[in-house]
């Protein structure tokens, strides 16, 4: 009787586990520490159009899936984790099925047991495509403006309430007669006369 109620509080466990994994967000997989996959999370198939049955089945799919130009990223991370068995993130492109190109964030860190045998690696792929164009774009304004600043003919100075001066452009330096915005930015707003 204890041994078949050890074997339901297993199989229970399992399944709570299983169901915790497969519903995760991010597209999660095991991997043997022979290189073959042991687990992979129904998430593949949202982030890469690629179902879970068919990554089973090619072990090295992610590698056939990051794009030529940011394979360099993907082979230092396999090296890397194979001579150092510590956790790793890295950033990359992939093509998926549809012909996508998405940008991934893989986090990979090694399983051991409570003795200290390694077991495989865990890794996460989460889809930050969205993120990494907000990021270029939220760039690209910055450098639009910094150079409409710059480049203006009027003289554009940016202070703090105590007067510290932040930033000039070209047309400030030339109206003050200083030499570099270094220089200027020693001055104080308040305390500096001709200001």
């Amino acid at each position: 009787q204890a041994r078949k109620t050890a074997e339901i509080s297993l199989r229970e466990a399992e399944l709570h586990y299983r169901t915790v994994a497969d519903f995760t967000y991010d597209w999660e997989y095991w991997r043997n520490p022979d290189g073959s996959l042991k687990y992979v999370s129904p998430a593949c198939e949202r982030i890469t159009g690629y179902s879970a049955e068919h990554i089973l089945k090619h072990p090295n799919f992610l590698q056939e899936i990051v794009i030529p130009e940011d394979a360099h990223i993907w082979e230092k991370h396999g090296l890397e984790i194979e001579h150092k068995h510590t956790p790793r993130e890295i950033q990359f492109r992939i093509r998926r099925k549809d012909g996508k190109v998405d940008w991934l964030e893989h986090t990979c860190q090694p399983v051991t047991k409570p003795t200290g045998e390694f077991i495989g690696y865990r890794a996460s792929n989460r889809n930050i495509t969205e993120n990494v164009s907000a990021q270029a774009a939220l760039s690209e304004s910055e450098n639009l403006y910094r150079s409409l600043v710059e480049n203006a003919s009027i003289g554009i100075l940016l202070a703090n309430p105590d007067g510290k001066i932040l930033s000039v452009n070209a047309a400030t330096l030339g109206m003050l007669g200083s030499p570099s915005k270094e220089a200027t930015k020693k001055i104080n707003l308040l305390s500096f006369p001709p200001l």
